[in-house]
């Protein structure tokens, strides 16, 4: 057990000091140094609420050595982070298998579709119809044509806004229902779109606590479902961004 120790903390060693990878390292550097500072600005800022305020009113405070303290300290912790992760990945990566998954497995991919949609429900059900926002009452607008149509945003969007708002009116519901069929569509392609991932998961031999902890951050951590439920271009672009 000690000898295992020993090489773990000689791997993780070779990973922070970037040995035969520099180019990861500076990358690792990159990316702690802006985090660093992102989090030493955030408590620089003075906010009011609205992006429209004064300079007297959006400004920030005068610099002191606290957020100098704040800034090495949140660029070793995340350096360090990264450093962990990035060794964790490679043991898990040592660990992989490259086994066929037989046909009848199949129904882990359907089993973690379920699993989140019933994760996601009390959201969906406290916030029916969805989060509609500024630019959902234009996508709106634009669907029912009273509002012209504009690069602001995407007309393939907007067209499928209008097939939810032509199956409600074909239902005899009014709009409430229709975006809140959309959002329950746009909640089952999102659990089917992070289900095929955790399948995939499975099928390239990666650990059961591994895949447990993920499909657990995809159905508790509440920004997933909050934007499961949003009625906005992002979700599924940002969909097909993590598909492809």
């Amino acid at each position: 057990m000690k000898d295992r120790i020993v090489l773990w903390l000689c791997e993780y060693k070779k990973i922070v000091l970037g040995k035969g990878n520099m180019m990861g390292r500076i990358s690792k550097l990159i990316f702690s140094f802006l985090f660093a500072l992102m989090m030493m600005l955030s408590r620089m800022i003075v906010f009011n609420g609205s992006v429209f305020g004064s300079v007297d009113e959006n400004y920030f405070l005068p610099f002191s050595w606290s957020y100098l303290v704040l800034f090495v300290v949140a660029f070793c912790l995340s350096f360090l982070l990264l450093c962990a992760l990035e060794w964790g990945m490679c043991k898990l990566e040592s660990r992989r298998t490259c086994q066929t998954i037989q046909q009848k497995k199949w129904y882990f991919f359907w089993l973690f579709t379920a699993v989140l949609l019933i994760c996601w429900m009390p959201y969906y059900l406290s916030y029916f119809p969805g989060g509609v926002y500024s630019d959902t009452f234009l996508s709106i607008g634009q669907a029912r044509g009273g509002l012209p149509i504009s690069n602001h945003h995407p007309v393939l969007y907007m067209l499928i806004l209008k097939v939810f708002i032509g199956i409600g009116s074909a239902l005899g519901q009014g709009l409430q229902f229709s975006i809140g069929l959309f959002t329950l569509a746009q909640c089952v392609v999102m659990a089917m779109v992070l289900a095929y991932f955790l399948y995939w998961m499975y099928k390239h031999g990666v650990g059961r606590a591994y895949i447990i902890c993920v499909t657990a951050f995809f159905g508790l951590f509440s920004l997933v479902p909050y934007y499961a439920i949003a009625v906005w271009k992002d979700t599924p672009f940002s969909l097909a961004m993590f598909m492809y």
